[in-house]
């Protein structure tokens, strides 16, 4: 999932949650294992997307078009 407002909806959460288990069982993983698990992966995924939003608002991305190119002389 991208982005910090994607885990703040529990319905959104949960659907990922039962989905991403799925699959694991689908591949042989223990359903009890699985759910444990894939729960904990979102929460680690909702911690990076807070850290990468942070890091957004303290350095700002550039662009080609927004960074002067011209050589120095």
């Amino acid at each position: 999932m991208e982005g910090k407002d994607m885990y703040e909806d529990p319905s959104l959460i949960n659907a990922y949650i039962k989905y991403t288990t799925s699959v694991a069982v689908a591949l042989g993983a223990d359903p009890h294992v699985a759910v444990k698990e894939m729960t904990e992966i979102v929460q680690f995924e909702k911690d990076i997307a807070l850290v990468n939003e942070r890091r957004n608002q303290l350095y700002p991305t550039f662009t080609a078009n927004s960074v002067d190119l011209s050589p120095v002389d």
